[in-house]
């Protein structure tokens, strides 16, 4: 609120007997006016009939509310009340000590209890520590017996293999049919006495049946055989139609056997002796195996 200056005093002390604006003489008894200082508004208007006054407040300024005196005696009393309420009491010498003893005293019991418990501690991780030992024994032995289980279906499953591999061959085995070699043929006109001039003929007759009727034998054996069963002579000798003289014999005897068997007979003696195919043979045979 602006506040008046020397020339609004004036013309308010002129305007203190104008009936709107004096307090006593005013038409309008709700409008008031503390002093001089507030009577700075406009002279009023007439107000219109269809409008009501509205009050306004006294623009007196608020007195702050006093704060009581403390009371000493109140607050000494507050104070015991909390103290009491806190239970903070004040005992004496011998209750202190008396109190300090007890309290030193389950001290002193909590300790050897905590001593005990650390000892009962110390054993026991002794005692786990030797387990852990064990556990890692312990871990070992079940990896390898887990390996030794796992090896007995590997085993059986071997086993099963070759058993069934086996049954399978056996089966091969059973629907296999067997070649079967029809007999050769015998040729009457082919033959071989062990002349020389049948030597040509007869390997060529032998080559043409090889050729033509192969499939009739089953191994060299066969063929072998086969051959042998064309060598005939008067006697069932090979050697006769040669005519080997006994001494041309045993030197072709000695040229062939071993020359060691010679010397060892020579050495107990009687080789030399010897004038007979057989005898020699017999004597060659008893040197060798002695």
């Amino acid at each position: 609120m602006a506040f008046p200056d020397a020339s609004s005093k004036n013309s308010l002390n002129l305007q203190s007997s104008h009936p709107l604006i004096s307090p006593f003489n005013s038409p309008a008894p709700n409008v008031y006016v503390a002093t001089l200082s507030h009577r700075d508004l406009p002279p009023l208007s007439p107000m219109p009939d269809d409008c009501q006054p509205r009050p306004i407040p006294s623009p007196s300024p608020s007195i702050p509310f006093p704060s009581p005196v403390p009371n000493r005696q109140n607050n000494q009393d507050g104070v015991s009340t909390l103290l009491s309420g806190l239970q903070i009491e004040n005992p004496d010498r011998d209750q202190t000590i008396l109190s300090h003893s007890q309290s030193i005293a389950s001290l002193e019991l909590q300790a050897r209890r905590n001593e005990e418990v650390l000892r009962r501690n110390d054993a026991t991780i002794k005692e786990l520590s030797q387990l852990l030992v064990f556990a890692s024994d312990f871990t070992k032995l079940k990896a390898q017996v887990l390996r030794e289980f796992l090896q007995v279906p590997n085993s059986l499953n071997m086993a099963n293999g070759s058993t069934n591999l086996r049954l399978a061959l056996l089966e091969t085995q059973a629907t296999f049919t067997a070649k079967f070699h029809s007999e050769p043929p015998h040729y009457s006109h082919l033959s071989f006495s062990g002349e020389i001039s049948e030597t040509h003929q007869f390997c060529y007759s032998v080559r043409d049946a090889f050729a033509r009727i192969s499939h009739q034998f089953g191994s060299d054996c066969d063929r072998i055989l086969w051959i042998a069963s064309y060598f005939c002579t008067a006697s069932g000798r090979l050697g006769e139609p040669f005519n080997l003289s006994p001494k041309s014999a045993l030197e072709h005897y000695e040229r062939a056997i071993n020359q060691k068997i010679i010397e060892l007979g020579i050495q107990r003696g009687g080789w030399s002796e010897l004038t007979n195919l057989d005898d020699m043979q017999r004597m060659a045979f008893g040197t060798g195996c002695g």
